[in-house]
C-alpha cells in the first residue's frame, strides 16, 4: 500500500508541475501583452506586422497647398454634392488645402435639385472632375489621376 500512494503522489506531482509550468507560462505571456506600450512599439519592441499600402497614399504631394493650387491654376473643378459621401471623401484627400481647390458645389440646399452651374456644366453624377482639355474623371479620383490630367507634381516625380 505504501508504494501505491508513493506511485500516485509522484503521479499527482508530474501533473501539478505540469499544470504550474503552463499557468505561470500563460500568465507571463498575457502579462507581456498587457505591459506592451506605444514606446515598445516605436523602437521596435516587436516585429511589425507588414500591411499593404495603396500607391496614392505614397504619392503624397510634398506640400498639398502647392499641389491644390496647381490643379486650380492648371484648370481642374471639382463639382460635387453636400450630400455625396464620395464628395466628401475626395474633399478630405486634400485636407485644408481643399480651399485651393475650384470646387462647385451642385446642391448648394442639399437637396437633391441640382444648380443651374452644375446642369449648364452637364454634370451628371458627383464628384465629377473637369479639366481645361475638356476631359472628366467621373467618381473619386486619385491624386496621381490628378496630378497626370494637369501637370502637377507628387513626391514620387520629384524625388
Amino acid at each position: 500500500m505504501n508504494s501505491q500512494i508513493k506511485k500516485l503522489n509522484s503521479s499527482h506531482f508530474a501533473l501539478f508541475g505540469i499544470l504550474i509550468v503552463v499557468i505561470v507560462g500563460g500568465f507571463t505571456l498575457f502579462r507581456q501583452d498587457k505591459n506592451l506600450q506605444a514606446s515598445d512599439i516605436d523602437s521596435g519592441a516587436f516585429s511589425e506586422v507588414p500591411v499593404e499600402v495603396p500607391v496614392e497614399v505614397l504619392q503624397v504631394p510634398v506640400d498639398m497647398d502647392v499641389f491644390a493650387k496647381c490643379l486650380s491654376e492648371n484648370g481642374a473643378t471639382l463639382y460635387g454634392a453636400i450630400w455625396c459621401p464620395h464628395c466628401q471623401v475626395q474633399k478630405k484627400a486634400f485636407g485644408e488645402s481643399v480651399q485651393y481647390i475650384n470646387y462647385i458645389e451642385c446642391s448648394p440646399d442639399g437637396s437633391k435639385t441640382q444648380a443651374q452651374v452644375c446642369k449648364n456644366a452637364g454634370i451628371q453624377g458627383y464628384p465629377t472632375w473637369k479639366f481645361a482639355d475638356g476631359s472628366e474623371i467621373f467618381g473619386e479620383a486619385t491624386l496621381a489621376q490628378l496630378g497626370e490630367k494637369t501637370g502637377c507634381l507628387l513626391d514620387s516625380e520629384v524625388n
